[in-house]
Formats: C-alpha cells, sequence, structure tokens
C-alpha cells in the first residue's frame, strides 16, 4: 500500500515506518533490534554467507526460518553444519531468511490488543500441544501473569502497534527465563 491515509485506515500499525513487520519474521526481526525489544540472536541471509559462517556466528543447534512462512511450515532446526546445508539446498526462495537462535524450553502464548500503540489488554498461555514440529497451538493453559506486561507495552509504543495480534514468547527451561 503507497497511499498513507489508506494505509492508516487498514492497517494495524500506527507507524507507516514499521511497515516491514507485518508478514515478514526478517523485518519484525529487525525492528526488535532497532526498537531494543528481546528477541532471540538471529542472522538474515545473503547470498555471500557460507554454511560454515552462518554456524559459527549462531553457534548449533538453530533454527532457520522462510521470511514469508505461516503455520510452522517453513521452519527447520539445524543441530549441525549438514542439517544447515541440507536445509538450505531444499529452499528455493532464500529472501529475507532469517536463522534464529534456537531456545529449550516452551511457548509462552500472548493475544494482544493494542489501540493507538497502548496495550488495552492480553492473555497469557502457554502452549501444551502443536501441530506438527513447530505449528499451530492445539492446546494451551491460560494463567494470569504479568511478568511479559512490561515487553508487551515496549512492543506496542515502539511499534505503534494497534489492533488484535499475537505474541509468542520463549521461556528457557535451562535458564528459567
Amino acid at each position: 500500500i503507497t497511499d498513507e491515509d489508506l494505509f492508516y485506515r487498514i492497517m494495524p500499525l500506527t507507524k507507516i515506518e514499521n511497515r516491514g513487520l507485518l508478514g515478514s519474521k526478517a523485518g519484525f526481526s529487525s525492528l526488535c533490534t532497532r526498537y531494543n525489544i528481546k528477541t532471540p540472536r538471529y542472522l538474515i541471509y545473503n547470498d555471500g554467507l557460507s554454511p560454515k559462517e552462518v554456524g559459527t556466528y549462531m553457534g548449533y543447534p538453530f533454527l532457520m526460518k522462510v521470511d514469508k512462512s505461516e503455520g510452522g511450515f517453513g521452519i527447520f532446526l539445524c543441530e549441525n553444519e549438514t542439517e544447515l546445508t541440507d536445509n538450505l539446498a531444499k529452499t528455493a526462495n532464500k529472501e529475507n531468511l532469517v536463522f534464529q537462535q534456537f531456545i529449550k524450553g516452551y511457548d509462552i502464548n500472548a493475544e494482544v490488543l493494542y489501540r493507538n500503540g497502548e496495550l488495552i489488554v492480553y492473555s497469557y498461555s502457554r502452549t501444551l500441544t502443536i501441530m506438527g514440529k513447530f505449528g499451530v497451538s492445539t492446546q494451551r493453559l491460560f494463567y494470569q501473569n504479568t511478568e511479559i506486561e512490561a515487553e508487551l507495552v515496549k512492543m506496542g509504543r515502539s511499534l505503534g502497534l494497534s489492533g488484535f495480534g499475537n505474541v509468542v514468547f520463549m521461556y528457557s527451561e535451562p535458564e528459567q527465563t
């Protein structure tokens, strides 16, 4: 959408400069860095990077994520250079491919509602069951928990969020964070 008035009427953002997060894992990761929003270590692929360089920077294991994918499709766990090389060979569209630190733990889901960058309400749930290896959750346990609220507020204000959304945090079992 190139018309700013139309953008602000239909898109869930109050800051057009942050539209890179819409449907893009690479765009969202880059904006998290810009606004100092907590995110796992990541690297956005370019053709000049060899599998050895990616592995050295990321450290194994890590996830390889196709930029415009959903429902757990296009996400691959790379535990060594051979798996990375194989996954890269299987991936036709490498534009904005994201490599992301693998966190051993479980998903914390936050269903959020923002209005003009301000957090209105959210729910907090732990994922119990998912479809596939990295797919959509099919069973959750809901809690009252305010530990993530400050980060949700920061995200809304920094990114200019306005509307419903879903944010997934990873709870690191080894680090208990």
